[in-house]
């Protein structure tokens, strides 16, 4: 009998846990939103944050983060409209000896290894997306949503989607709601050097905020698009902590899984970026 490609095994096993994961956390925060009271109509006008974090570490090896975004809504009578951006930059700087033509290291005058720094920029991730919806009834809307990105250090030269559907929403406030959606769309992926793909996708978004008590947050979501041979899901966790009324410390835990982005040969496993945050978050408006 044939047996499947390491690959192939690898991406059908990240998208049984990408379905696990969904049906845990849908059958969890269902409980929760089943508890909410009826809907309220949501206030008017807009609501805005920034989100900034940073990191350096110095010594043998010099690391440097840098991770910003800004989340921007509106709100009208039926209408909701979602602004997004994100920055996430990071490089690394190490010493490295000095090789010759003939591979052998080069010696200094007192005949020891002359070193020199090599720093590389690992992460440059650039990202843009704007989500409306149209509130059909209470609680249903229609959506579309737009997004583009780049990452040139990750083999993305460019990512985006045209996505259409219907999303289910059960709210208290804007501190307090579960929304999901599902819909349809395009892809389009162009990495550096490769040609550009284009594929139908099918999609799944979730995002629950809850307030816990006056000064604690939680904010869960889940972004995955399937049906094409470069499937990405990315999953955010976070935990805020009001400071003063504008401003909050928050606790992040960010994952991304990018199928196409697995080498079976390579010493880690490429397809998932995961990093652990802590960051500022002004509430703008």
């Amino acid at each position: 009998m044939d047996r499947m490609p390491p690959q192939t095994s690898s991406n059908i096993y990240t998208s049984l846990r990408v379905f696990l994961l969904l049906l845990c956390a849908g059958s969890v925060f269902l409980g929760d939103a089943n508890a909410f009271p009826t809907p309220k109509t949501m206030p008017e006008g807009w609501d805005a944050k920034i989100t900034f974090g940073a990191q350096a570490t110095f010594g043998a090896s010099r690391n440097d983060s840098l991770h910003a975004s800004a989340d921007a809504s509106y709100r009208s009578a039926r209408w909701e409209n979602r602004f997004q951006a994100k920055l996430h930059r990071s490089n690394v700087s190490v010493s490295t000896t000095q090789i010759d033509e003939n591979g052998d290291a080069e010696l200094n005058d007192s005949g020891e290894p002359l070193l020199f720094v090599q720093r590389k920029r690992t992460n440059n991730r650039r990202k843009l997306s704007v989500e409306p919806r149209l509130f059909i009834k209470e609680r249903i809307y229609a959506f579309g949503l737009l997004d583009i990105e780049e990452n040139k250090p990750a083999n993305i030269l460019v990512s985006s989607r045209q996505v259409g559907g219907f999303g289910y929403r059960w709210w208290e406030s804007k501190k307090n709601f579960l929304s999901m959606g599902v819909g349809v769309g395009h892809k389009l992926l162009e990495k550096v050097g490769e040609e550009r793909e284009k594929d139908a996708i099918g999609y799944i978004g979730l995002r629950l905020v809850r307030k816990l008590n006056e000064q604690t947050a939680l904010d869960f979501s889940i972004d995955t698009d399937f049906g094409s041979d470069n499937r990405m899901t990315e999953i955010s966790l976070g935990l805020s902590w009001k400071v003063s009324d504008p401003v909050s410390l928050k606790l992040g835990v960010d994952s991304r899984m990018n199928s196409d982005n697995n080498s079976p040969d390579g010493p880690f496993d490429e397809s998932i970026d995961a990093e652990v945050t802590v960051s500022l978050v002004y509430n703008v408006l």
